[in-house]
């Protein structure tokens, strides 16, 4: 379960530093916006994970119950909303559209992926002996910081070969759902091979 879920986090943090670095590019450098809906982008990406922080608050907690969709649903999500990203961006053609669905989008984004990192922590927290869980926190923090600044490199040059940003964010989001479909099975076999 852990193994796949550390090949499955990889392969995400190495895409979606296409979000990270292309978003300010695309509007500032492509489409000439200026920083005004950069702003109105980040700030729906702050609301939703405020938003996903503040619902797992409140829900009650069902421990593992129903783990593959509460890992898989965001996941999927995620890959979705990066893909409406990359089509908002070639088809919109006003600053106001790209701050103001760009901003839900963003918002969306980041609900599911604090419910997906959240949920995931508190899985190896409730799974993982003591002991390991140290190692195993520390392997997956490694992991997934050393291959960002390799996404961060390889998407820096692709953006700037390219003056069809969006088209990146589509491809992502393709790659991404392709991936994820194929991790389904392999996931929910881990999951259900290690539950009582």
């Amino acid at each position: 379960m852990i193994k796949i879920t550390i090949l499955l986090s990889v392969i995400l943090n190495f895409l979606y530093t296409a979000v990270t670095i292309g978003i300010p590019y695309i509007l500032k450098d492509q489409l000439h916006t200026g920083n005004g809906p950069i702003g109105v982008l980040e700030t729906g990406s702050a609301i939703g994970m405020l938003l996903g922080s503040l619902l797992l608050t409140l829900l009650p907690p069902t421990g593992q119950k129903h783990l593959f969709l509460k890992l898989i649903i965001p996941v999927l999500i995620l890959d979705s909303q990066i893909l409406l990203l990359g089509v908002l961006f070639m088809t919109s053609q006003s600053p106001t559209g790209y701050a103001l669905l760009g901003s839900f989008i963003m918002g969306i984004l980041a609900f599911a992926l604090v419910i997906l990192n959240i949920t995931f922590q508190v899985y190896l927290q409730q799974t993982v002996p003591t002991k390991l869980l140290g190692r195993v926190v520390a392997t997956l923090t490694t992991v997934n910081s050393s291959i960002m600044p390799i996404g961060t490199l390889m998407f820096t040059l692709i953006f700037q070969s390219t003056t069809h940003g969006g088209l990146v964010l589509i491809i992502n989001g393709i790659l991404l759902l392709g991936y994820t479909l194929l991790l389904l099975r392999p996931l929910n076999q881990a999951i259900h091979s290690e539950q009582p």
